[in-house]
């Protein structure tokens, strides 16, 4: 039978990486133990259903690969003054105002987590990276309130100074200014924050008032179809083939990919991650690494959570380079792990 330790009982050996999923984000706000994008767009009508044929027609479910389509699109046929009668540019905009609505229904305001938020911080510098797969705000939120706590602690590798990557970003893993330490974060399938313009340069949309971050990133991309427009920069529907595909056509996703998650050493702890079949590329980059350990978080209340750990440990077995790792279950609700901070209940 499998042992689920309680988190404090393991964390001394486990300070190398964290990899966040889903998981993660539903502990902190039910609503965004979301289906899918595209789903929720269509059951709220916000999709009319020509605009879903087009979705379906490109075999797409992703937002973000149909709003590029259709920029070309519209600039294409301006190019050979081609009258499509608005067509293109309403499909685009109908696309782009679906995608802001459904991220408004779903994502939390801050006042309604910024009480867990340097808990989470707290927890997360405990590393030295953390991937987040999701394309939520409470990561970026939390690594501004603990830069507000510890000084320059968290850290990502868009610091251009125009928002942008910055590929030479090994130095981030070093202390600066009045931190004692440094965590740097990567969002291997990218993030709300994250956008592309029309001619592939890859920015950070934000900024240090965490309050208002999620109001400027929708008026950001509720702007209008001009070429300078953005279009946010997150891999959030498909199988893991397209995923991977998409990956593969971002400097910055695939940076993450190839540099960072297929290079790991020593260490890593999965919290809220179930390695669903749309992510096996996710297990994949880390398979190529030298991990020499896996801690998995397991949430204990399921009925069946014995079965989950047979579950999980039969996919990364499945892995030719993890076959030989060692593997740890621990309590996702136990002291010290996330949320579930000694002190989180006193930011209420």
């Amino acid at each position: 039978m499998t042992i689920l330790h309680d988190w404090l009982d393991i964390k001394d050996v486990f300070g190398h990486n964290l990899l966040l999923g889903n998981g993660a984000s539903i502990a902190v706000h039910p609503d965004l133990s979301y289906k899918s994008l595209y789903a929720q767009a269509c059951e709220s009508g916000a999709l009319t259903s020509n605009v879903q044929e087009l979705f379906k027609t490109f075999h797409t479910e992703n937002f973000e690969v149909l709003l590029r389509l259709l920029l070309h699109a519209k600039l294409i046929n301006e190019a050979f003054n081609i009258d499509d009668e608005g067509k293109i540019g309403q499909a685009y905009q109908q696309v782009k105002d679906a995608l802001v609505k459904t991220v408004i229904d779903v994502h939390p305001k801050y006042d309604r987590v910024n009480y867990l938020l340097k808990p989470i911080a707290d927890f997360m510098r405990s590393f030295k990276r953390v991937f987040c797969l999701n394309y939520d705000l409470l990561v970026y939120w939390a690594m501004l309130v603990g830069n507000d706590q510890y000084g320059t602690w968290f850290k990502d590798a868009f610091i251009e100074e125009d928002g942008s990557f910055k590929n030479d970003y090994g130095f981030l893993f070093s202390p600066h200014f009045t931190a004692t330490g440094a965590t740097v974060v990567f969002y291997p399938h990218g993030n709300l924050f994250l956008a592309t313009d029309f001619f592939g340069n890859e920015v950070k949309l934000a900024g240090s008032d965490e309050e208002r971050l999620l109001e400027k990133l929708l008026s950001q991309w509720g702007k209008g179809n001009q070429i300078e427009d953005y279009i946010p920069l997150f891999v959030s529907e498909g199988n893991t083939g397209e995923k991977l595909h998409r990956i593969r056509r971002s400097n910055y996703l695939d940076t993450v990919y190839d540099s960072e998650l297929s290079t790991l050493e020593d260490s890593l702890v999965i919290y809220g991650w179930r390695i669903d079949k749309q992510d096996l590329h996710i297990l994949d980059a880390i398979g190529k690494g030298k991990l020499a350990e896996i801690a998995i978080s397991i949430y204990k209340k399921e009925n069946d959570w014995q079965s989950n750990c047979d579950e999980v440990e039969a996919k990364i077995r499945k892995n030719p380079g993890l076959k030989q790792c060692e593997l740890v279950f621990f309590d996702a609700e136990s002291e010290g792990c996330w949320i579930h901070q000694h002190n989180a209940n006193a930011y209420l």
